[in-house]
């Protein structure tokens, strides 16, 4: 069957529907259930489960996925690893930024077992995107929000996913409305203006954020951690002075000035050149690594030793 994804919620419930119905898949005789209590996945008749959520019929963000039993049956073994990932299940993630960054952290996170992401970006997915970009070719012209939302889904399929099509410059109270209740904010946008507004709503909300970011062809870049208290990221900048950074695209250069109106199609085209995927790697690796030791922080987890090794 061929998706199409304005029409994906009744094309699932089709497939969910036909999928049950054929005689290829009968209906399993017992069901995989997830314990919220306990962080672990279980096993019950059909029908008879009564505590916890049974995700062979899962309904994610209003669409029926059927996910036969065989599929999900090894996963109970995902708390084995060397990062127990069932103790980030009650995690709540905000990415503010779903580009080249954002989208590789929020999948290393969904790897990780966060459970629940904020997904905050206004932007589509466009061909030039595709040399960095966790997006495939089929994904040009598709909200980034439900491309990484997607994405996480295929490495968590029990995660629970908030999106924000917004641009957090022109719609403050959004990103302040999706940082209200998280246990780590990511910013990983391209321009100051987006990363002091994220920085000041940490500070007024007593949240911990992780800013990145990445010079001129990602030659370098720097990662900055905030903790409520401490120094803010307005601070850091002010400090040091403008960086040259990334120009990701013509259009946000123009918007922020760094490209003068007047610019033509041609010199915008030799000034909009950023780093490969493997040169921002060490900067998505460091944001990653931050991540996972401040939402483990306190708990009983195999990475809570690298605490000593991030001290500031």
């Amino acid at each position: 069957m061929w998706f199409d994804k304005k029409n994906k919620e009744q094309q699932c419930a089709q497939l969910a529907t036909a999928v049950r119905d054929t005689q290829y898949a009968p209906a399993p005789t017992m069901e995989l259930v997830f314990n919220p209590n306990t962080g672990e996945f279980e096993q019950a008749p059909a029908g008879s489960a009564t505590n916890g959520e049974i995700v062979t019929d899962m309904t994610k963000d209003g669409f029926a996925v059927y996910i036969p039993f065989v599929k999900l049956d090894n996963l109970s073994s995902r708390s084995k690893g060397i990062l127990e990932t069932h103790i980030l299940a009650g995690k709540h993630v905000v990415i503010i930024g779903l580009g080249s960054f954002g989208s590789q952290i929020a999948v290393e996170l969904a790897k990780a077992g966060v459970g629940c992401f904020s997904l905050v970006d206004f932007d589509i997915v466009e061909a030039h995107n595709l040399a960095r970009h966790i997006a495939y070719l089929n994904d040009v012209g598709l909200l980034k929000t439900d491309v990484v939302g997607d994405a996480i889904l295929g490495k968590n399929p029990f995660a629970k996913i908030r999106k924000y099509v917004v641009d957090i410059c022109e719609d403050r109270l959004a990103a302040e409305e999706a940082m209200a209740d998280a246990d780590l904010v990511i910013c990983a946008t391209d321009n100051n203006r987006s990363r002091f507004i994220v920085s000041e709503i940490a500070k007024k909300q007593s949240k911990t954020v992780i800013l990145g970011r990445a010079f001129t062809r990602a030659e370098g870049g720097d990662v900055f951690i905030y903790r409520p208290g401490g120094p803010c990221y307005n601070c850091l900048v002010g400090a040091m002075g403008s960086a040259s950074e990334e120009i990701t695209n013509r259009e946000s250069a123009l918007a922020n000035g760094t490209l003068p109106a007047y610019t033509s199609a041609e010199d915008a085209d030799a000034m909009v050149q950023v780093g490969l995927s493997v040169d921002i790697a060490p900067i998505c690796n460091l944001m990653e690594k931050l991540a996972l030791v401040e939402l483990s922080r306190g708990l009983d987890s195999g990475i809570s030793s690298l605490e000593d090794e991030f001290v500031y």
